[in-house]
């Protein structure tokens, strides 16, 4: 875009890091058009998350802010602009607010309730994808009246947070029915629409049919179809009952649609939900009540968890973004071991590896730390291999830069000045370097906290992985290093000593 506008440039010094770009620390930044560094490219899935998600019935995609949730979905969702197969889109809560479009429903319609609503948005947009297949679109050609009926009854077929404020009466909110009722009787449905319904609510067994009637068919099984759901943290609290009760009823009602519904009849089709790490463990070992919730985060979701012994997981991660770099910009690199073209591996005692996990272990073990290392080190402007010296400026600049993400992680269960006062904590553990389980209860106990007592704020800050638990050997237990059997599992342990995180001590030795 503008290109015919920008004005020849100084020669660019293709021996300084400037030239190098690593992508956006979020990665639907990386699937536009004209993106420097596409995510197809550079994809990494080293655990396996996409053959879970088409062979085990898996729909809960949980991580840590920044593990790389959303890259899987942009990734497939990328895909279906190559693949003829492939269909999917996105609800975001900014874009489409559950709860709010409930409530100014609800004045509208007394019979609509957080499920009609979630589910009449799932099934219009999976049958919004079906349209999209050309195959299908040819197999059933009385689906061109569905089309029809999407588009006159738009503003409704496509709710979202802008749309709903236009629907101030009955008069705004009923729908067009009578393509509807044309599709059906073209396809020889069982079922009519015998009489004009008003609203959202009588369209929903509708809807569910016209599913059933399409999906069931044997020739098109080939085809898939995902609607994913991201973003569902934000503006969300988790000591708001609204907000944790509306986020229960999404997943079992998810539960029902891809298990009851769905995978009883196309195992190709799909609600997948992008779910925080925090959010999805207070939903299953702090709520009261939840019933069978525990089961299914057990059996249907994933955890993405890139820490691995070796740390090949992000090595992989790393390396194909250093390789697209350096052949985009026709620049010689080792094969073996991309990061030694990158950094140098002689400023360390064992090589480009000890390089590489020294950077790591200033981090939190995630994808985005790894992008917003190397940004930093593209911004920093120096010479490659890059020297030690700047490596450790990179690190410094990453550190003081990702105080903002841990607060607003941390704003998910924790008030403005709560959050504050434990950044006052991790101050003071700081300057003391490794303290007893006794000690930080007793620091936490100079502060007020509305919900949390110490022992519980202390727990929170070892699954974030904010602190750390040290035993009389001197072994180190970090919560994103823990194993994926319940057996490897880490918690706080009051026997063992605590020490803040390198990067909570760099906040203030810096």
């Amino acid at each position: 875009m503008f290109k015919n506008l920008i004005k020849r440039e100084d020669k660019v010094d293709k021996t300084k890091t400037s030239i190098f770009y690593f992508g956006k620390l979020g990665a639907e930044g990386d699937t536009v058009l004209d993106s420097k560094l596409p995510l197809e490219e550079v994809f990494v899935d080293p655990m396996g998350v996409l053959n879970k998600l088409s062979s085990e019935s898996k729909f809960l995609i949980i991580g840590r802010k920044g593990a790389g949730k959303s890259a899987f979905a942009q990734y497939i969702h990328k895909a279906q602009g190559k693949n003829s197969l492939i269909f999917s889109d996105f609800v975001t809560r900014s874009q489409i607010n559950l709860e709010l479009i409930t409530s100014k429903l609800e004045k509208v319609d007394a019979k609509v309730s957080y499920e009609i609503i979630y589910k009449w948005i799932i099934y219009t947009k999976l049958l919004k994808l079906i349209l999209k297949d050309v195959s299908i679109m040819t197999k059933i050609p009385s689906l061109v009246s569905l089309d029809k009926f999407f588009k006159k009854n738009n503003n409704i077929v496509s709710l979202d947070n802008f749309k709903i404020d236009s629907i101030k009466s009955t008069n705004d909110y009923g729908i067009k029915w009578e393509y509807l009722s044309r599709f059906i009787y073209e396809s020889k449905m069982s079922n009519e629409i015998n009489k004009k319904p008003k609203g959202i609510v009588d369209f929903i067994e509708d809807l569910e049919g016209i599913i059933r009637f399409v999906l069931e068919r044997k020739d098109i099984s080939e085809s898939s179809f995902s609607v994913f759901f991201d973003d569902l943290d934000q503006d969300f609290t988790l000591n708001n009952s609204v907000n944790v009760q509306s986020l229960l009823n999404l997943i079992r009602i998810t539960r029902e649609i891809n298990v009851n519904f769905l995978g009883s009849l196309y195992p190709n089709a799909r609600v997948i939900l992008l779910l925080r790490e925090d959010v999805a463990d207070y939903l299953i070992t702090r709520v009261s009540g939840v019933g069978d919730t525990a089961k299914i985060f057990k059996d249907y979701s994933i955890r993405l968890n890139w820490y691995e012994r070796t740390n090949q997981y992000l090595y992989d991660f790393a390396k194909e973004r250093i390789i697209y770099n350096f052949k985009t910009n026709n620049i010689p690199y080792s094969p073996f071991y991309p990061w030694d073209s990158l950094f140098d591996k002689n400023d360390f005692n064992n090589g480009a590896k000890d390089c590489f996990k020294y950077v790591l272990d200033h981090t939190f073990y995630r994808p985005r730390d790894i992008v917003h290392f190397l940004n930093i080190i593209v911004d920093l402007n120096v010479s490659y291999p890059v020297k030690r010296y700047d490596i450790n400026n990179a690190l410094g600049r990453y550190v003081q830069e990702i105080r903002e993400e841990i607060k607003n992680e941390l704003g998910c269960k924790y008030t403005t000045e709560e959050v504050d006062n434990i950044f006052d904590f991790f101050k003071r553990i700081s300057k003391l370097k490794t303290i007893s389980y006794k000690e930080a209860l007793n620091i936490l106990s100079d502060y007020k906290f509305q919900e949390s007592n110490p022992v519980k704020i202390l727990e929170d800050l070892f699954d974030y992985s904010y602190i750390y638990n040290i035993d009389s050997e001197g072994l180190f237990y970090i919560k994103y290093r823990e194993g994926q059997v319940e057996s490897q599992k880490y918690t706080l342990n009051s026997e063992h000593k605590i020490s803040p995180h390198r990067t909570i001590s760099l906040f203030y030795d810096l």
